[in-house]
């Protein structure tokens, strides 16, 4: 016994599959939006998943989860500029102790290093300086310039060649980690 004839069953299949790649367009499309916001609206990836899945089940929905996310963000600019102030502290501090040393890639690393102070100082003034994503990238960026500046003071009482150019590279390797770091940050920001 079948509760639904043939034509019928294929109908039915046929509306389910229609009414679903809507959802999915309508989920899509909310994630795409969310993922276009930036500066004080932006909002985190977790955020953005929350917004699809709504926008699957609700139209309306997605919209009051977005807006929600969106407008209800807080920035916290003095955190970021306290966590700026302090890796500007090391970066000086790996000036500092690297600056009398005449090895080229030392001299190299303090390049490095005083090129990303003088980007800090840059960025420190942007407005979108406080939200959640930002404050995160720069206590990543603030632990990589913590190992540096840890570094420098072995590089600076090192006597052994081969165990200061280890040292240094390993230092090269984590500037190079700052730079990325940079970039998401003034993508971020932007």
């Amino acid at each position: 016994m079948q509760l639904i004839s043939e034509p019928y069953t294929y109908l039915l299949i046929a509306i389910i599959t229609v009414i679903l790649a809507y959802r999915v367009i309508v989920a899509l499309a909310f994630g795409i939006l969310a993922s276009k916001l930036r500066g004080r609206f932006g909002v985190s990836k977790k955020e953005m998943a929350y917004i699809v899945i709504a926008s699957f089940f609700d139209t309306v929905l997605g919209i009051f989860i977005l807006a929600i996310s969106a407008l209800t963000k807080e920035g916290d600019p003095r955190k970021a500029r306290r966590i700026i102030s302090r890796m500007k502290e090391d970066g000086s501090r790996v000036l500092n102790t690297l600056g009398g040393i005449q090895d080229p890639s030392i001299v190299n690393l303090s390049k490095d290093v005083e090129l990303f102070v003088q980007k800090l100082s840059q960025v420190e003034e942007d407005p979108g300086i406080g939200s959640e994503e930002a404050i995160d990238i720069l206590e990543k960026m603030e632990a990589e310039l913590l190992y540096i500046r840890d570094k420098a003071d072995d590089i600076s009482v090192e006597t052994d060649q081969r165990a200061r150019a280890k040292v240094v590279a390993l230092c090269e390797k984590r500037t190079k980690v700052l730079s990325e770091l940079m970039r998401k940050l003034l993508a971020t920001l932007s």
